[in-house]
């Protein structure tokens, strides 16, 4: 069986990886306090549950979701049976949807006890706790269909993926990130699943150094924000500068990327040019001690519509962005370049200083789709994922 530890503790070689062990430990601490206070209803939930299910039998589920369902899919939940795996907050969903809801706080507080332990230990434990939330399901109902999730890295993910798989479910991880060359890291996210929806051939390339045996399914509009030719006009000059989470990763290169980025937001805001900072989720706690004059943590979609020039160095919104026709920039860090923001025919501009970011803020952007035309192309990408996962299932109304 493969560890359920084994990323977050050997992501990268040396200090980088140390790093990050931190970072992941840290990020569970917090959360795994916050689920403590859903034990006793996810454990009173289980056991009614459970004793339910001895009268009901197994539940026909097609689907799992160990992440928020793509709205193209909503319109056949019903019919495909889903069942939604996490915290209680997810309970409302599952039954506006008849689905099922499946506790993952007990899991997630038992592998989070296990971060703090030896990694002999850790083995140990990811063991019994990928057998136990097996049974789980089992009890559940849950021994066929389909696990869908956006990553199998992180200790919850990797559990839920193995457990899913011991019971002989498909998993599908869907790329919540694009991936780089230059990375030092031995396995990828999606390395475990059965079948990766990614977003480029060079993203799922990347992903197949560590997991040869794995179906690809390559649909980049699936992924593309909803930033439209016929929506809000950018506002005047606006930059926005984009936080990427490296501070938490890798405490020296955050601090480099984001003094770089506070440099060129001083010349910016001296050249009248309007510039907010957007952080990456993981950040947007400590954003406010960052240093930077006005913050943008508003919906994606709409912040992008409002950019005429989006400006980071290895952040996905910068593809995202691109994809869609808003100018995007990769800066440099001590001088380096990211050597892979550029993926079948998505160009990311390269720039070097402030002035050049003043020059492409004032460039006329490239043809951008309507709204429309967005829906319908990732709708689209949407339905025939779920098609391919599931089988046709055309008699449901989308």
């Amino acid at each position: 069986m493969s560890d359920v530890f084994s990323y977050a503790r050997q992501r990268e070689p040396g200090q980088a990886g140390v790093l990050f062990f931190r970072f992941a430990r840290a990020l569970y601490l917090r959360r795994a306090l916050a689920l403590a206070l859903a034990l006793p209803f996810d454990l009173a939930w289980l056991a009614v549950d459970a004793c339910a299910g001895r009268i009901r039998g197994a539940r026909p589920q097609r689907l799992l979701f160990l992440t928020t369902p793509p709205a193209a899919w909503i319109a056949r939940l019903p019919s495909c049976g889903a069942a939604w795996v996490g915290a209680p907050h997810l309970l409302l969903s599952a039954l506006r949807h008849g689905g099922v809801y499946v506790p993952a706080s007990p899991l997630y507080l038992l592998l989070t006890a296990a971060l703090f332990l030896p990694a002999a230990w850790q083995q140990r434990v990811g063991q019994v706790a990928v057998r136990l939330f097996a049974a789980q399901l089992r009890l559940a109902g849950i021994c066929t269909g389909t696990l869908v999730h956006h990553s199998d890295a992180l200790p919850l993910g990797r559990a839920v993926v193995l457990a899913a798989q011991r019971l002989g479910l498909t998993t599908v991880c869907l790329q919540h990130g694009i991936f780089h060359i230059s990375s030092a890291i031995a396995e990828r996210d999606g390395s475990l699943s059965n079948i990766n929806v990614v977003r480029s051939q060079l993203d799922a390339a990347l992903i197949a150094q560590s997991a040869a045996a794995t179906r690809f399914l390559v649909e980049p509009d699936f992924f593309i924000p909803r930033v439209a030719a016929d929506g809000p006009a950018p506002a005047g000059m606006r930059i926005t500068l984009l936080g990427e989470g490296w501070h938490q990763c890798n405490t020296a290169f955050g601090a480099r990327y984001l003094d770089r980025l506070r440099s060129l937001e001083a010349q910016l805001l001296a050249a009248q040019a309007e510039v907010v900072f957007r952080p990456h989720p993981c950040e947007r706690t400590l954003a406010h001690g960052f240093g930077f004059t006005q913050l943008d943590t508003g919906p994606l979609d709409a912040c992008l519509q409002r950019s005429a020039l989006v400006v980071g160095y290895s952040s996905t919104v910068l593809h995202e962005a691109a994809s869609v026709g808003v100018t995007s920039a990769q800066i440099d860090v001590d001088g380096v370049f990211n050597a892979s923001m550029d993926r079948d025919g998505v160009a990311v501009v390269k720039a070097a200083s402030a002035a050049d970011l003043l020059a492409l803020a004032t460039v006329a952007p490239a043809p951008r789709p309507t709204a429309a035309q967005l829906l319908k192309r990732q709708s689209a990408a949407a339905l025939r994922i779920l098609d391919t996962i599931l089988g046709p299932t055309r008699s449901v109304a989308t």
